[in-house]
């Protein structure tokens, strides 16, 4: 194959390899730079076909194409993507120039081929000259690529998003340029000058009041002092912006650090500590910001240094946002490398109650619009009679058995916590045996359910998660701290309208504002399956092995065969057994007539706790659990 197009850059050369009349270089310095040249080329093309895990001649192209694969020797910096970038812009539209972080090569994608020949051709004698990086001129090397961009082992930006300049959502407003250079470089000067308190991946300072990590949330009661006097020519200059005209200076400010790599993990502003409109200086590198609303629809939005991001209303209040851990972005079809980044946050400290529009996302507001309706139900708390005897009693009862017969997660629910974030923390309410604990181990899961029994089981079983006893109706935990909760086949055992409604809220309250949940109950509407009445009870076939503690591979066996596998396996033996028909709570009491009322205990009770009956013919006690479908 013939050598490749190579624009190296001019080198400096002894004076006296310079012919002195023609002013040209003499043979000998000729000689010299082609054999850097040749010796350059050679460690460019092993670099890339060490990299790529091809021959060069699969991976570059005899024929014209758009795409140039370019060597150009430096860091893959921003630097350098500026440098190149002004290089060969003037040839034609370029569609993507990507360069890796500590990769020396990268690829050039034109809008068409007749670009990319231009580029190639636009060379003097095969030479360009490009400054890149502080040591002074490099080498450049192109060849065409065979390969389109996403085919490059060290290219991942066809999974990055591209970001926008201005996105389309109410309430946010970027302003570039609102600070100068000058001012940007005495900030940075000043801020580095200060004391930093370390965090576990950056640094930070707080200054008016600090900010709460964990908690998100400040102490209104505890002010550290004012805003230093060299932010308040920032501070000020936000009044003069329409977000900010009536609602004076911020006292509150956080600066973060962040290096390449570093981000933060999706969430919403808390809505309690602070007025409407926060706004966060970029200094040093730009970074994209992404923002995800409820309905999943995402959007990303380039901050470039010195701009200042304003969030208030819609973007603010109802869209979570999100920086996420990587090196390099991707604005305009480039790729940007990030450099060390400072935000700079500034808030304004509320003291009433928040009264935004939207309640069912606010920490203050969350959960009153149930109010009413649990006020109708005076004991809507508290459990009732059936929860006790049909429902705690009896999966205490039966918590080894009902766990060897549940042991496959559901696949909706595990493609629903494999769409979590990684490193968020999620809540799983009445998490059983915890066989969704450990389903996406990038999750920091914590699982709590009402049977002591059941909890022992998924703790052997999940080392490391974390489990303990807990009511779904009053959970012992701080509002608002988890990204995402789970109650999987738990809330259809709450005997009344106002018990659902109470669990429902307590998840609701538990997790952050914008944060996600997912419920799953037994439907009442069921193919091939008939519910007499919403309110049932469900047979539970406790074999003797069980009911004793004695478990043989041959025991365990029969209990899985003869056990319920799954939901649906049970309703379709429920179906063919005669002892495993459904109960109907209306026949048991007789005048059974509202869900509200407690279900009175009629068969003999064989248990200690549980109402139970025994089946001779089947060596196994018969539990009835409560169900509302």
């Amino acid at each position: 194959m013939d050598s490749p197009i190579n624009k190296d850059v001019k080198e400096t050369v002894d004076p006296s390899e310079e012919n002195p009349v023609e002013g040209t270089l003499s043979k000998k310095a000729q000689k010299k730079i082609a054999k850097k040249r040749d010796r350059k080329c050679k460690q460019a093309m092993h670099v890339i076909t060490q990299t790529e895990g091809k021959k060069f001649d699969e991976i570059i192209s005899e024929t014209p194409t758009r795409n140039l694969i370019v060597a150009h020797f430096g860091n893959g910096d921003q630097h350098d993507q500026d440098v190149l970038f002004e290089i060969f812009a003037e040839y034609g539209e370029i569609e993507h120039l990507f360069l890796f972080p500590a990769m020396d090569y990268g690829m050039l994608c034109f809008k068409d081929v007749e670009s990319a020949q231009k580029a190639v051709e636009g060379s003097t004698n095969g030479s360009y000259e490009g400054k890149l990086g502080e040591s002074g001129t490099r080498y450049i090397f192109v060849w065409y690529s065979q390969l389109e961009y996403h085919q490059l082992k060290k290219f991942h930006a066809d999974t990055l998003p591209s970001a926008e300049r201005s996105v389309d959502i109410p309430g946010i407003d970027v302003i570039e340029n609102f600070v100068t250079e000058e001012e940007e470089k005495q900030l940075l000067d000043t801020i580095d000058n200060q004391s930093w308190s370390r965090l576990a991946n950056r640094r930070v300072q707080h200054y008016g009041y600090e900010f709460l990590y964990g908690l998100n949330t400040i102490n209104k009661d505890n002010k550290i002092g004012e805003l230093p006097e060299w932010v308040q020519p920032v501070n000020e200059r936000l009044t003069t912006t329409d977000e900010f005209k009536n609602s004076g200076t911020m006292d509150q400010l956080t600066i973060n650090e962040y290096y390449p790599g570093g981000g933060i993990p999706p969430h919403v502003d808390t809505h309690s500590p602070f007025e409407e409109t926060i706004a966060s200086l970029s200094l040093g590198s730009g970074i994209v910001i992404s923002f995800k609303a409820m309905d999943g629809e995402e959007k990303h939005l380039y901050l470039p240094p010195r701009s200042m991001l304003l969030m208030s209303g819609e973007g603010r209040y109802a869209w979570q946002h999100k920086i996420a851990t990587r090196k390099v972005d991707k604005i305009d079809g480039r790729m940007l490398a990030r450099t060390r980044r400072l935000s700079l946050t500034f808030r304004r400290i509320k003291f009433d109650i928040c009264k935004c529009r939207y309640p069912l996302l606010c920490d203050s507001q969350r959960g009153m619009a149930f109010d009413e309706e649990i006020k109708t139900d005076h004991n809507s708390t508290a459990p009732s009679n059936v929860e006790k005897s049909h429902v705690y009693a009896v999966y205490d009862k039966i918590a080894p058995h009902f766990s060897h017969t549940r042991y496959k997660p559901w696949p909706k629910v595990k493609e629903f916590l494999d769409s979590i974030p990684d490193d968020s923390l999620i809540a799983d309410v009445g998490c059983g045996n915890g066989k969704y604990l450990s389903v996406n181990p990038n999750l920091f899961a914590v699982g709590s359910d009402r049977s002591i029994n059941l909890l022992e089981i998924a703790q052997e079983k999940n080392e490391k998660a974390q489990t303990f006893v807990a009511d779904c109706l009053k959970l012992p935990i701080r509002s608002g701290i988890f990204d995402a909760a789970i109650s999987i086949a738990v809330i259809h055992h709450l005997s009344s309208s106002g018990l659902r409604i109470q669990a429902i809220r307590e998840m609701a309250r538990i997790l952050k504002p914008g944060g996600v949940a997912l419920i799953y109950v037994w439907a009442f509407e069921q193919k091939g399956k008939q519910f007499a009445s919403q309110d049932v009870f469900v047979p539970w076939h406790l074999h003797d092995c069980f009911e004793k503690g004695e478990k043989t591979k041959a025991e365990t066996k029969l209990a899985k065969e003869s056990g319920e596998e799954g939901e649906e396996e049970e309703k379709k033996k429920n179906e063919k057994t005669e002892d495993s028909a459904v109960f109907k709570a209306k026949e048991e009491t007789g005048n059974y007539q509202t869900s509200n009322e407690p279900l009175p205990i009629t068969s003999e009770n064989l248990g200690d706790g549980p109402e139970a009956v025994k089946n001779e013919a089947k060596n196994a006690t018969v539990y009835k659990r409560y169900y509302h479908v």
